[in-house]
């Protein structure tokens, strides 16, 4: 995600007429983060289950793929409005100063807002129900982390925006300079500091290396080349929406019992 927010503000800066349409990726590429988060973390919580045997009596049933569809819809809504932005921007009816209901902004800011809250409390939920499971992995960390990049850019946003329809263009300052020179500028350097925190909460070490079970490939590279297969994450995802996940292990339902008084199905 670093390596992406500081490249996007970067390319922002350098081909700073372009800035309108290179920036909303940051945001699309935000959305499939937080999905590829929850991923991780019903790995975790599949795992520990499978490993000691998790089970607890459940008081209601919560499937997976309810909460799948409640967290994937932000990448989806946020694709959606992604387009909007780039179409909008390209036709002058988006205008980057301005909240009023007869330009795009608006709309695009009311769709993002609702997926987000939608999927931050979907994934609450989740992290609610399997605590005791992932509690060795401090995933609530990796997403304040994760979050913190986020929540500070959302925050600058706001400030810039004030700025940029309070302050007229001098001949050292212009408009642009408030709406994406500067606030592009600050996102790389806080990508430093942030780099730092990752490095803690997503360290390495959790990870055992066996002889049998390791299959990064030289220096990781399998698993980066993994990692950046966009067509088998999206195939993921829909299969975990659609509540088949996993579904070459077999076809048999699976409970994996949870705390919180609920239990989640998936398919292994």
């Amino acid at each position: 995600m670093i390596p992406v927010f500081a490249t996007i503000s970067f390319l922002c800066i350098h081909f700073e007429e372009a800035a309108a349409y290179i920036s909303p990726i940051n945001e699309l590429y935000e959305a499939f983060a937080f999905a590829a988060f929850f991923q991780l973390l019903y790995t975790y919580a599949l795992e520990e289950t499978h490993a000691q045997c998790f089970s607890g009596q459940a008081s209601q049933l919560l499937p997976i793929r309810k909460t799948a569809i409640q967290i994937f819809q932000f990448p989806a809504i946020m694709f959606i409005v992604f387009l909007i932005e780039e179409i909008s921007e390209a036709k002058g009816t988006y205008c980057e100063t301005e909240i009023k209901i007869h330009f795009t902004r608006i709309w695009c800011v009311i769709l993002r807002i609702g997926g987000t809250i939608i999927a931050i409390l979907a994934l609450l939920r989740f992290y609610k129900s399997t605590k005791s499971l992932t509690a060795a992995r401090k995933p609530i960390h990796k997403l304040m982390a994760f979050k913190g990049i986020v929540f500070l850019n959302f925050l600058q946003s706001i400030v810039f925006a004030f700025l940029s329809s309070r302050l007229s263009p001098t001949n050292k300052l212009t408009t642009r300079d408030l709406t994406d020179g500067i606030p592009n500028l600050l996102v790389s350097l806080e990508m430093v500091i942030f780099s730092i925190l990752f490095l803690k909460f997503y360290a390495v070490g959790e990870y055992a290396k066996g002889r049998e079970t390791y299959q990064g490939g030289f220096m990781g590279i399998k698993a980066i080349a993994g990692a950046a297969n966009f067509v088998a994450f999206i195939g993921e995802m829909v299969r975990m929406a659609m509540g088949k996940e996993n579904t070459e292990k077999g076809g048999n339902y699976e409970t994996v019992g949870l705390t919180a008084g609920t239990e989640y199905h998936h398919i292994v």
